[in-house]
């Protein structure tokens, strides 16, 4: 049965969901740019998932980026909240 993706997701769903993150560590990954995004509104962003799928598929260095960003983007988050 062919499961049909939706046209977009939010931000944390998507962290949690594909990049194993928290809801917090989601939205600093989509402020730094690591999650594509688009506005839905005021203060609502979403993540349009097959853009963003796309980014993960066509570079098979991303994941490592992904890591790399990660590693790199949340120590930052964390000392600035420290």
């Amino acid at each position: 049965m062919k499961r049909d993706l939706p046209a977009t997701m939010s931000v944390p769903e998507w962290g949690q969901k594909v990049l194993n993150v928290s809801r917090n560590q989601s939205y600093a990954l989509a402020k730094a740019g690591v999650i594509p995004t688009i506005s839905s509104g005021v203060n609502r962003l979403r993540v349009p998932v097959r853009i963003a799928a796309a980014r993960l598929v066509n570079n098979p260095n991303n994941q490592l980026e992904i890591d790399a960003l990660i590693q790199g983007v949340l120590p930052q988050l964390t000392r600035k909240s420290a």
